[in-house]
């Protein structure tokens, strides 16, 4: 399923990611966090990463309490691709909707 939220699109590289995190501050002044600072899983391989936790926001009068689960590839000691799967793809989209 894809999600046409206001976090959508292709993020790139060192910059692209830290401009989408600078987004999501901007989108939830600052509320988007884990669950708890230990909440998270995480399992590797030479191949892949998987981390999985929970995350809170406020934005106006929205909450986000989302199950999510995030596998990088790696090739060559690079992340070469990021998938992002959610346990409830409609309340994350309804939170992040533009």
């Amino acid at each position: 399923m894809r999600l046409d939220t206001a976090l959508s699109g292709a993020h790139r590289g060192p910059e692209g990611i830290a401009a989408l995190r600078r987004q999501i501050d901007e989108l939830t002044a600052g509320t988007w966090r884990p669950f708890r600072e230990d909440s998270f899983d995480i399992a590797e391989s030479p191949w892949h990463a998987v981390i999985m936790d929970r995350f809170l926001a406020e934005r106006g009068e929205r909450r986000l309490d989302s199950h999510e689960v995030v596998i990088v590839a790696v090739e060559e000691g690079r992340i070469t691709r990021l998938f992002h799967y959610l346990h409830d793809p409609a309340a994350f989209a309804a939170f992040w909707s533009r």
